[in-house]
């Protein structure tokens, strides 16, 4: 349901993407409002471009990403995108797109922005809260060439509320882990890419959209099962840290203040080793 904010997110798409033709797979998950299925009837059958499939089930985001791929058409790209966002810029997509014209780049997403214009996405971190967080969360969008979050860079992982993947690389990693239905798929996704095809993923802040984070279903606690869950895939990957994250920053809150020290000695000198990247092998310094 949410037809405004539905209607108002496939409008942006309609209208405001420029460069690149498209097909727009909306996934209905138990709608039942009258005005929102006379809207998906009539988006399915006036626009050649669009096709809307129904999933019952209880709500599994990552089932519905992978459904909207199955049901879509053979592309070279596939758009992750949540219905509570809103496009602001005509060149988004063609911007975003235009990175994985590099073969090594196997997925991009842009900076988000909440309605007040503070960030919600300036990329992922790992280790963030003990799994991951987003990048400058709720600071300010005031552009400055010394911000990360407003510089092209490589992330250790991105949101798939707006994530743009090679959907050759999406079948590679077999689609989005349909046992985390409500958190953290798109961490597990992203890491999957990154170390199943050794790509690189990409934070765009050229043109930000706005999200209204968890609009639709209202917030909720991530739960135990999840948590286990992600310790158990990735506790080995997570407890290395974050590559692209100073390492002396706190994962408690995106103000980007300073870690307590370790009370243990040989936790006090881990965190003056370099951590060399994979970016470091490409010739890079560090």
């Amino acid at each position: 349901d949410r037809v405004g904010m539905l209607r108002n997110a496939l409008e942006g798409v309609f209208n405001r993407t420029d460069g690149l033709d498209f097909h727009v797979v909306v996934v209905d998950n138990g709608s039942k409002k009258a005005k929102t299925l006379d809207y998906l009837r009539h988006i399915d059958d006036s626009r050649d471009n669009v096709t809307v499939t129904r999933i019952d089930d209880a709500f599994n985001y990552s089932k519905l990403c992978n459904e909207g791929v199955e049901t879509g058409p053979d592309t070279e790209m596939v758009l992750f995108l949540n219905n509570d966002v809103e496009i602001l810029h005509r060149n988004w997509l063609l911007q975003l797109s235009g990175w994985l014209r590099d073969p090594k780049i196997v997925g991009v997403g842009p900076k988000l922005l909440f309605p007040d214009r503070t960030i919600q996405h300036g990329g992922v971190i790992l280790g963030f809260g003990g799994i991951a967080g987003h990048y400058a969360g709720y600071l300010p969008d005031e552009p400055q060439t010394s911000n990360l979050h407003d510089q092209a860079r490589e992330v250790g992982c991105l949101t798939a509320a707006c994530l743009l993947v090679r959907t050759s690389d999406y079948h590679k990693v077999g689609g989005m882990n349909e046992h985390l239905a409500l958190d953290f798929q798109d961490v597990d996704f992203c890491l999957r890419l990154r170390t199943e095809l050794g790509g690189w993923l990409m934070y765009d802040p050229t043109f930000p959209l706005i999200h209204r984070q968890s609009a639709s279903r209202g917030g909720y606690a991530t739960s135990g099962y999840t948590t286990a869950r992600m310790q158990f895939l990735w506790g080995s990957e997570l407890a290395k840290g974050d590559p692209f994250y100073n390492p002396h920053l706190t994962l408690a809150r995106h103000d980007f203040s300073l870690a307590s020290l370790p009370d243990l000695e040989p936790q006090r000198l881990r965190r003056l080793e370099p951590r060399v990247t994979h970016s470091n092998s490409r010739g890079l310094s560090p």
